[in-house]
């Protein structure tokens, strides 16, 4: 549990251009106007990552506009937004205080240090008490790798006589073992990243030394309903995403097997030299049989085949809507609803995608007073 770990300050991902603006409560809005969008988007993700953690009830709205240059910045933003943080596609985390920088006496009484706090994934968590939801007591992992060596420390949180007790253990992980080696006190003493951990802490508290985390979805994909930990986002749209796989699998098929082919006469495979007439390497010439009929089939024979792209694009965006509203964001109709009453997206082009409209068309109804969006 006591070992160091890098700090990482804001003054060091942020541009010193931002950094007076990184803690403005006063301004309710801010409009970065400078520097490449991945620095803007990044920043905002940064900042949003940091309401949301840092303030008990902080939330971050982000506007976007249908226009292209702005669709780009809004997709540098959600992807950076996803390599920070990572919510919705980690079901269950858990975060560990622990302590750095210690100085302890020679009878382990800790005189000072520095706190710091681990992030715990869904993966190196394992539960072991809970009631009605609320974990009680817990064991997590935390794998390292020293001088190319595999371990992994082993930290149980449990209750007491009438106060939480931590206890760490320290894996060397063996090829060909799953339970791997447990090292002696003496020997993680002399692994760096262990050196000062303790095999024992007395909290003296009777609140848990963990803060378990995890989305507001109930828990159907466990036999157990009683099971505390969260679900994936898209733990209830499996089926879908397995369906829009092989829909998209079908569409690149269309393109491979649909390609334009021409079946070429034999005696028009070479030149008068003898050299090769096309590029053998070429998959979009073929030759004729010898006893084709010349008649019928002509020296030069060509195959076109109709793809059908827009019924795969349509199976394709219907199921991606279906798996955003599945997911909890609502179809893109709704998401352009928003846009319209915010006024991101103009009226006219609404009807312009979803009522078939001409530009012309969808600006006349538009000028009409009783305009109802169905």
């Amino acid at each position: 549990m006591m070992h160091k770990k890098k700090q990482v300050k804001i003054s060091e991902i942020v541009i010193p251009k931002y950094l007076p603006i990184f803690n403005d409560t006063r301004h309710k809005h801010i409009i970065l106007t400078s520097g490449r969008a991945g620095t803007k988007s990044s920043y905002a993700a940064i900042r949003s990552d940091y309401q949301i953690i840092s303030d008990r009830n902080g939330s971050v709205v982000v506007l976007r506009k249908h226009h292209n240059k702005l669709r780009k910045k809004w997709k540098s933003w959600y992807n950076a937004r996803v390599r920070n943080f990572s919510f919705y596609r980690v079901w269950t985390v858990a975060y560990v205080p622990y302590l750095y920088n210690m100085e302890v006496t020679e009878d382990g009484t800790i005189l000072s240090g520095q706190i710091g706090i681990d992030y715990v994934s869904a993966g190196n968590i394992y539960l072991v008490s809970w009631n009605n939801g609320r974990v009680t007591e817990c064991i997590f992992t935390f794998p390292k790798t020293v001088n190319r060596k595999k371990y992994v420390q082993v930290q149980h949180h449990k209750i007491g006589a009438d106060m939480y007790v931590i206890e760490n253990t320290v894996l060397e992980c063996l090829t060909g073992s799953r339970e791997g080696r447990e090292l002696t006190l003496a020997e993680w003493k002399q692994i760096r990243p262990f050196a000062t951990l303790a095999p024992r802490m007395e909290t003296h508290s009777p609140e848990p030394q963990f803060v378990i985390d995890r989305l507001n979805i109930v828990n159907n994909a466990d036999e157990d309903e009683s099971n505390p930990m969260g679900v994936a986002i898209f733990a209830n749209s499996i089926d879908v995403l397995k369906k829009i796989d092989i829909e998209y699998d079908s569409y690149s098929s269309e393109f491979e097997l649909g390609r334009k082919r021409i079946f070429v006469a034999p005696e028009m495979l070479k030149n008068v030299d003898g050299s090769p007439a096309f590029d053998p390497e070429d998959t979009g010439f073929y030759r004729l049989p010898d006893d084709y009929d010349k008649g019928k089939e002509g020296l030069i024979h060509e195959i076109d085949m109709d793809l059908r792209a827009d019924l795969h694009s349509k199976a394709i965006n219907d199921d991606l809507n279906y798996l955003s509203l599945k997911c909890g964001f609502g179809t893109e109709r709704t998401s352009d609803r928003q846009d319209v009453s915010m006024g991101a997206m103009s009226l006219w082009e609404y009807r312009m995608k979803y009522y078939g409209e001409t530009g012309a068309q969808a600006k006349a109804a538009v000028q009409q007073p009783a305009e109802v969006i169905e």
